[in-house]
């Protein structure tokens, strides 16, 4: 657009220095500075905004000071893009910053420019960065005049407020008065049952969390580990192990594998009771305790149904792992993204035969029974 000589607006700078955040590149939003002062457009309320929040989103906050402080008049943008800038920071929000951005909060209030949700969730994180729990009291009293109470971003920061400060009860009021929940507001809740050892009430929230079809993020994993850590409940932290790998594995979504979680066939109608079987939680189990190099050895006193084999074969690909599955009349070897070895195997094409009727089925298990008795008269080893 440069090289063939178009001009500049406001809102061409600001598209581009949006674009410096999200590349994390100082340098250039500088440059795109440069230009906004060569044609007169610094001072334009939005670059300046655009200006504001890239300097504190890539790291240079009194460059973001100086902006903020060139202009005479500021709205309401400008304001909430300033506060958002003190309490940026990768590892985490210093109280001088904080403090910094409750002044800010303060001018923008005498000077009666309207709060947004966007203000409110950001000034309730400077009160818990402050350590001051009465300001934040007031803070939440201003939103309920606003109706803003029901926000999920204000939500969230609230939940973040009471439950920093040891009041989680209340914390979880207001995250049930939210009726928008993001992914955001449950791990709020659940990271703020954990912080306050209330652990029960954690895992509770983590499985209706479940129960409403969300997607497991890195957060609200880590977060429910630490619950079951602090249980010394080992079961429970083995199913949310496999539940990860469970979803990395469709997400993966291996394009010559028959995912078996979650089928409609009629053996698989308690699809989700499956997850939750033995030789899974004892393979997973195995996975997070022996070193990478040791095999996963794992013997049942029962068969392994067809959900279960399939699932530890995309273990195996996945986790690059050897597992040995042993069940009462074959052996489930998985190894080097194959599948080694079945005795008295009821497979064909690496695929249970449940798709046939029963009748079908069992003549297709004799044929497959004489076979390999024939196999192992004609050899000493298998």
């Amino acid at each position: 657009m440069h090289r063939f000589g178009f001009g500049f607006s406001d809102y061409t700078l600001s598209s581009v220095l949006n674009a410096c955040c999200c590349v994390d590149n100082c340098f250039l939003g500088k440059l795109i500075h440069g230009s906004a002062l060569k044609i007169g457009l610094d001072l334009n309320v939005v670059v300046g905004t655009a200006l504001l929040d890239m300097y504190a989103k890539t790291g240079c906050l009194s460059d973001a000071v100086r902006v903020f402080e060139s202009f005479s008049w500021k709205n309401d943008f400008m304001y909430n893009a300033m506060i958002a800038g003190y309490l940026q920071g990768k590892s985490g929000v210093c109280c001088g910053n904080a403090r910094e951005a409750l002044g800010v909060f303060g001018e923008m209030r005498r000077k009666g420019l309207k709060c947004s949700k966007f203000t409110f969730s950001s000034i309730v994180k400077a009160c818990v960065g402050v350590g001051d729990f009465e300001v934040g009291r007031q803070i939440h009293a201003q939103i309920f005049k606003n109706g803003l109470q029901g926000d999920e971003f204000v939500g969230s920061s609230l939940v973040d407020l009471y439950s920093f400060f040891g009041n989680i009860d209340d914390g979880l009021r207001c995250f049930e008065m939210t009726p928008k929940l993001d992914v955001v507001s449950w791990t709020s809740a659940i990271a703020g049952c954990v912080r306050n050892q209330q652990f029960e009430n954690a895992l509770s929230l983590f499985y209706r969390f479940l129960a409403n079809g969300r997607k497991l993020d890195a957060f609200i994993v880590s977060s429910v580990m630490g619950a079951c850590a602090d249980m010394a409940a080992g079961r429970t932290g083995e199913q949310i192990q496999l539940g990860e790998m469970l979803a990395k594995i469709k997400k993966i979504s291996f394009d010559n594998e028959k995912f078996p979680l979650g089928v409609s066939e009629t053996e698989h109608s308690g699809a989700n009771g499956m997850n939750h079987h033995s030789e899974k939680l004892a393979v997973t189990f195995g996975i997070i305790s022996l070193p990478k190099s040791a095999p996963v050895r794992v013997m049942k006193n029962l068969r392994v149904c067809s959900d279960c084999h399939t699932t530890m074969k995309l273990i195996s690909k996945l986790e690059k792992r050897e597992i040995i599955l042993r069940d009462t009349i074959r052996f489930h070897h998985f190894k080097d993204d194959q599948f080694l070895w079945h005795h008295m195997t009821a497979m064909k094409n690496d695929t249970w035969l449940y798709s046939l009727k029963e009748g079908q089925r069992q003549d297709v298990l004799l044929e497959k029974k004489k076979k390999i008795a024939g196999h192992l008269s004609s050899t000493h080893s298998y």
